[in-house]
């Protein structure tokens, strides 16, 4: 992974102190992200170092734990290709039914359609270091519909003041494209 967002420069920053300018993570440059084990406190450890072209040195070596930006060094921290191949092998089934054989296809059961966008940019670290979270797109015909419907009792409990409704119901009923605020779309999708 490489060193090209602020996010990543912050976790790496603990690291780089007292260093040699030769034994720093630069920006831009490439990092080596491991896959951490549980402590005694129930937290995942997730050891980011710099890059070496020997991975089998890694482990052994200081690293900064990525959720916290603490220092700490040993093989305890890391887990094993055998322990994440067996985690993989023996995770449960979250989309079929059954333990063993032949297993059947879970039921889906629809009740809401969401339309989401994923930002390229969050691509890059999400997964590894953060959690992807999705900007959601709201279809604007069904929203329409939804305002023109709308009574004022389900906007106040939503958290739409009636002035504003109003406003809305009008720009749709003379066809305008009806523009709202950030806080008003999360509120109608919430």
């Amino acid at each position: 992974m490489s060193v090209t967002s602020q996010t990543i420069w912050s976790r790496v920053k603990n690291y780089n102190k007292a260093k040699s300018y030769f034994d720093m993570i630069k920006p831009f440059g490439f990092i080596a992200v491991g896959f951490g084990t549980k402590t005694m406190n129930k937290k995942t450890i997730k050891p980011l170092t710099p890059f070496r072209s020997d991975s089998q040195e890694v482990p052994h070596l200081p690293f900064i734990d990525a959720e916290t930006g603490d220092s700490l060094e040993g093989i305890e921290y890391w887990n094993s290709l055998s322990d994440i191949l067996l985690s993989y092998i023996n995770h449960p089934e979250s989309k079929l039914d059954g333990d063993t054989g032949i297993l059947s296809r879970k039921k889906v059961h629809i009740t809401d359609v969401s339309y989401i966008g994923k930002e390229a940019s969050n691509l890059e670290y999400a997964g590894k270091l953060a959690k992807l979270e999705y900007n959601p797109y709201i279809d604007s015909e069904k929203q329409r519909e939804r305002l023109l419907y709308m009574t004022t009792a389900e906007a106040r409990k939503i958290g739409i003041a009636k002035s504003t409704l109003s406003c809305i119901k009008k720009r749709a009923k003379q066809g305008k494209q009806i523009k709202l605020r950030i806080k008003t779309l999360n509120k109608l999708s919430g």
